[in-house]
């Protein structure tokens, strides 16, 4: 084990060998393939794991008493009291010290370990540029400008009339460019011309614009698009006054509607454009490279369906960057009830309806006349056909639900359910419907689907 005296020398020596040669010197030293001077991996040895994942801008948390696990990869632990120890749990592989830990996480070689493990340690170094991925066989994002129409009637009647979203939200972002409108035109000039308006939602990195996304602005248009060779966990975001704090929504649309019920100044808005962690993580590293230290706290304002509720329960606890610790929270979308649901399906979309409402104390229930249908003991749905017994369960296998669609195949089956908000939209639009004045729900720990359901009545009352 490396004692503190010698890590001290080695990082002397590094530091007088950085000033006794120019950033040039440096920088041919590494494009040279001699071998590298002993001062220089001396002074890279001489920096902690930690302190290298915080330079990189790595998120980590505490694993258990004095190790830790990386936000991105949890099997990957890290054990600093033991000569800064790591070991990659799901690859049976582990080491020493952040160049070992650069080569074998970020699979560089020798020197490109030490060059980067030497960088963060703000030596006289050209950084390594790093680029956001884009998909495959996809050419990079370009913006232009000029494809866009320069009237925005459309988009301000969808975002404001038929989606609630504030009047005076929508002017400013239209104003400062992050929203704009494109019209496609089919069969231009023919009596059968028709055109078909969308809204823009720009994607940003500080004022360049990487990308966009669109959305049907027409009246029950549901059109939904992303541009192509946008860089990868990036998304649609804006901002009221500094970044201090971070709601991260599963669309443009409920990042609208959440600023429009519940307006924060020195916040940033950030949709996922789904349930996407990384995107989360990118957008907290951006801020912290932007403004040199971390947002306050986090809040997860993702949908209150089965894949909203997952992503909130897994990912709402306290990380830490750049050595700052970051809180997380939870608002949930109430659910607000929208109406009783009956309808008669085949069995495919009873068990696609049932996937997605069958949440405890939603008040879903199947029925037939022409078999019997009921609910044992621990919440397992039996078909009973021809003397055979079918089961519909959560957990159940792919092979259960194809011998299970091929038993009712013919069978009609009568779903009803209970229809609630389930985005921040439709809280939204229920509110201005019926003038319900909503708390803002903010909460620290996690929150169990029953306890979430009961919070939405609790409201209606």
């Amino acid at each position: 084990m490396m004692t503190d005296e010698k890590k001290v020398n080695q990082e002397i020596q590094g530091k007088a060998l950085v000033k006794s040669l120019s950033e040039k010197e440096i920088e041919k030293i590494y494009r040279t393939k001699k071998p590298l001077p002993k001062e220089l991996i001396d002074q890279a040895k001489s920096v902690s794991l930690l302190e290298y994942l915080d330079k990189k801008g790595e998120m980590y948390k505490h694993s258990s008493r004095g190790t830790y696990e990386l936000e991105a990869h949890d099997s990957m632990k890290i054990t600093p009291s033991e000569d800064d120890a790591f070991y990659w749990h799901s690859r049976h592989d582990g080491g020493h010290g952040a160049i070992q830990f650069a080569m074998k996480y970020y699979d560089m070689d020798f020197r490109s370990a030490v060059r980067d493990v030497a960088e963060r340690a703000e030596m006289m170094i050209t950084p390594l540029k790093e680029k956001d991925p884009i998909a495959k066989n996809e050419k990079p994002y370009e913006f232009h400008p000029e494809s866009f129409s320069k009237d925005t009637t459309v988009t301000e009647n969808y975002l404001i009339n038929e989606r609630g979203i504030d009047e005076a939200l929508v002017e400013r972002l239209i104003s400062n460019g992050r929203i704009r409108e494109s019209v496609k035109v089919l069969n231009q000039g023919k009596e059968n011309e028709m055109k078909f308006h969308n809204t823009v939602f720009l994607w940003t990195e500080g004022e360049k614009v990487i990308g966009h996304e669109e959305r049907g602005a027409n009246k029950n248009s549901t059109y939904k698009g992303i541009a192509s060779g946008v860089p990868e966990n990036r998304g649609f975001l804006f901002t009221t006054g500094r970044p201090e704090k971070v709601f991260v929504f599963e669309s443009a649309i409920d990042a609208l509607s959440y600023a429009s019920m519940y307006p924060t100044n020195n916040s940033r808005y950030i949709s996922l454009n789904g349930v996407k962690r990384d995107t989360m993580l990118v957008a907290i590293k951006d801020i912290q490279t932007a403004t040199g230290k971390a947002p306050e706290h986090v809040v997860i304002c993702t949908d209150n369906d089965k894949a909203g509720l997952e992503f909130g329960n897994k990912h709402c606890h306290d990380i830490i960057a750049g050595g700052e610790t970051i809180k997380f929270y939870r608002s949930i979308p109430p659910a607000l009830e929208k109406g009783i649901i009956k309808e008669v399906h085949n069995i495919d979309d009873a068990i696609i309806l049932f996937k997605k409402h069958d949440i405890e104390g939603r008040d879903f229930s199947l029925s037939s006349e022409k078999i019997v249908i009921e609910k044992n003991v621990i919440d397992q749905w039996i078909f009973k056909k021809d003397g055979q017994e079918y089961k519909l369960y959560e957990e159940m296998s792919p092979s259960e639900e194809r011998k299970l669609k091929d038993a009712l195949k013919d069978i009609e089956i009568e779903v009803t359910y209970k229809d609630v908000t389930k985005d921040w939209n439709e809280v939204l639009m229920k509110s201005k419907e019926e003038q319900l004045t909503i708390p803002q729900p903010i909460m620290r720990n996690q929150i169990s689907e029953r306890e979430h359901i009961n919070r939405g009545q609790e409201i209606e009352r």
